[in-house]
């Protein structure tokens, strides 16, 4: 009988021994410490309750059942938290890309884009070295519409504004503004401007390393010289369209 009773008292000692926590908002919680991990206690009130997630950055004082006690300081709550926020957040802002269908064109299409803060807004500067492809010349002809291959190599630069929408994370529209300005060997070894208004889709994670985008573009060219052999008048003005596949890489 002397050996159940002390069994009886020592099970509900054990009992009444509980694992507590105190909050920083001045509450305190009694119940069954399951798990301490990096950033959360893993907490429940009895053997059959569920179990509850709660962060460290919330707690001051955290004692089990023996009567150790485990000191969080939110100092070092926050500092192992906001990493880990801005690496999550975190938006690569610059892209190089490329448009590689454009090389059987006659040109070799690069671009850098730099993106705004939040990545609503992209700058894109291109750089478009023209040639004559050399493999049956798409569009140089003679005035007897005979092949003609041009020597040399043309430029054409510009600027692109891009507004990109707020919706979607990883696809997202885009339109701005798009202005060339250069030469063109390949069409006539022509020169001229161009302003269009472009309209795309983007496709990229903001913390991805790679970048895809689509887009059209609908406006005017204006023709300033051309060796067109009468196929194109200087000083006109002409409808113009671009259809524009880029693969990029972020950093």
């Amino acid at each position: 009988m002397h050996k159940f009773l002390l069994i009886f008292i020592l099970y509900s000692c054990s009992m009444l021994a509980q694992d507590k926590l105190f909050f920083a908002n001045g509450t305190s919680r009694k119940g069954i410490i399951v798990t301490n991990a990096k950033d959360f206690i893993y907490f429940k009130i009895t053997d059959t309750s569920r179990i509850e997630k709660i962060s460290k950055s919330n707690l001051i004082l955290m004692e089990d059942y023996k009567g150790n006690r485990y000191v969080f300081s939110q100092q070092d709550t926050q500092t192992n938290s906001i990493p880990h926020s801005q690496e999550k957040n975190k938006t690569l802002r610059n892209i190089f890309s490329a448009q590689p269908l454009a090389i059987f064109f006659g040109r070799a299409n690069f671009a850098y884009e730099r993106l705004s803060k939040d990545g609503r807004v992209g700058f894109l500067i291109p750089l478009i070295i023209t040639f004559d492809p050399k493999f049956g010349n798409i569009f140089t002809a003679d005035s007897n519409f005979n092949s003609v291959h041009v020597k040399g190599y043309g430029y054409i630069t510009g600027l692109d504004l891009n507004f990109y929408s707020a919706k979607g994370e990883t696809a997202k529209m885009f339109i701005g503004p798009r202005i060339r300005y250069g030469t063109d060997v390949a069409f006539y070894n022509t020169q001229g401007y161009s302003v269009q208004t472009q309209v795309g889709l983007k496709i990229s994670r903001p913390d991805g390393k790679m970048s895809q985008s689509l887009s059209i573009g609908f406006g005017f060219v204006r023709i300033i010289s051309s060796s067109s052999f009468g196929a194109i008048n200087p000083k006109q003005s002409h409808a113009w369209y671009s259809l524009n596949y880029r693969f990029g890489i972020k950093w």
